[in-house]
């Protein structure tokens, strides 16, 4: 409170001046008296900390010195009035007859865009004083004067003042008011903005930057605009392929491998690694000599055990049939199970496809065990890609995305490839963890 006044000690020349230049300008005279009620009233309003309490204490202070029955003031929304003090008078009935005849009182005032003194003086010019009729009415006002209060270039409120005298407002005082509230207009003004709550403050700078953009003039402000608008929309639509690059293998999608049925030695080896093969081509077969003489020894074995159980049946020797009958089921289990190790000595390929893995045709003679993998075998048109992808990198990756490969043997040809599956464990391969996918 210091400061401000202190402030506004130093300023009351540049505010006297100012108030006789407008003064001048109107044909009128600003007494020194004028500007020190002015710089008065202003300090009352700066001295209040709410809005309220200020424009409380300035009607307060205009009926005392112009000995008013009642003074009020409203502010303008734009659209309607709104009175908000009266002098004397903390709390009013915001719903009265009293209350709403002002408010019209000042409305009226302020769409004529001039003061309006009721009742009229002759000299000046006819003017819509319905409303002031009303008020005078209502208010058993003798001389009621409304005087609009200018913030800028619009409206901020209006002051309406009620003569408590049959003579009403002298043609000074009424020049002395309109000086006054063109200086503490502007003051009221700022006080109701500073007070407004911050919900309110940033509401009412969101409209008026709106506004500003969509509103003639600020050519500068609308094209920074349109250019901060057009890098938003361009980071937002813009689209680029973010790359990332990870050793790939190239496998088939289905690899079959062939094994060693039984255990042998290798007879004959038609394919190696690379080679091309159809269905049911053979791939290797096993020595069978063996399984064949072991055949025949039990081939032979099944012959005897014929004769001797027609010769036990011809003597009626039930136990000697029975013993019998079981070495002839032994004997053609066995013969079963060596035919099916004789089919199985020739290993032929599942289906059409390329060995990608096995060579045998430098070990023929040599022998294998049962379950020993001896080919690998992958279809010729189904392939897929074992990309290690880093850990730094794979939460980028997702099921579906696409991608191209390039083979060390094709470096001039991209394939394109699709993301199928990512297997949730890590490998360490050169010193860093990957993923394979």
């Amino acid at each position: 409170l210091r400061g401000v006044m202190r402030g506004l000690q130093w300023g009351c020349g540049w505010l006297e001046v100012n108030l006789r230049r407008q003064s001048d300008q109107t044909k009128g005279s600003f007494s020194t008296t004028d500007a020190s009620l002015a710089v008065q009233l202003a300090a009352l309003a700066l001295e209040a900390l709410h809005f309220q309490e200020a424009a409380t204490a300035v009607v307060t202070e205009l009926a005392t010195r112009f000995s008013c029955e009642r003074v009020s003031l409203g502010i303008h929304d734009g659209k309607h009035c709104k009175v908000i003090a009266l002098s004397h008078s903390s709390q009013f009935g915001k719903q009265s007859n009293l209350t709403r005849a002002i408010t019209t009182a000042m409305e009226e005032a302020i769409d004529q865009n001039s003061m309006i003194l009721y009742p009229q003086p002759e000299d000046r010019q006819i003017k819509v004083d319905r409303a002031h009729q009303e008020l005078a009415r209502v208010g058993g006002g003798r001389t009621i004067c409304t005087i609009p209060l200018v913030h800028g270039e619009d409206f901020f409120g209006a002051m309406t003042l009620d003569s408590a005298y049959d003579e009403g407002f002298t043609p000074e005082q009424v020049a002395s008011l309109e000086r006054v509230s063109a200086f503490l207009g502007p003051v009221l003004a700022m006080q109701q903005l500073e007070d407004r709550w911050i919900g309110r403050k940033i509401y009412d700078a969101f409209i008026t930057q709106l506004n500003k953009v969509f509103g003639p003039g600020y050519a500068g402000r609308k094209l920074i605009l349109l250019l901060l608008a057009g890098i938003l929309g361009f980071f937002i639509f813009a689209k680029d392929v973010y790359r990332i690059r990870a050793d790939a293998t190239l496998e088939g999608a289905i690899e079959r491998v062939t094994v060693a049925p039984i255990d042998g030695y290798i007879a004959e080896a038609n394919v190696r690694a690379g080679d091309k093969v159809s269905k049911d081509d053979l791939l290797f077969r096993i020595d069978d000599r063996d399984l064949r003489l072991e055949y025949l020894k039990w081939s032979s074995q099944k012959e005897q055990i014929e004769r001797k159980l027609r010769d036990a049946l011809a003597q009626h020797e039930r136990s000697e049939v029975n013993v019998l009958r079981a070495q002839l089921d032994q004997a053609e289990a066995q013969l079963t199970l060596i035919g099916e190790q004789i089919s199985r000595t020739r290993v032929t390929a599942p289906f059409d496809g390329v060995v990608v893995s096995g060579d045998l045709s430098d070990q023929l003679g040599a022998p294998v065990e049962r379950g020993q993998v001896i080919f690998e075998i992958a279809p010729l048109n189904q392939y897929r890609v074992a990309l290690q992808v880093s850990e730094n990198d794979i939460s980028s990756v997702k099921p579906g995305q696409e991608g191209e490969i390039v083979l060390a043997s094709m470096p001039d040809q991209t394939i394109p490839i699709q993301i199928n599956t990512i297997t949730p464990v890590s490998n360490i391969a050169e010193g860093r963890n990957t993923m394979e996918k």
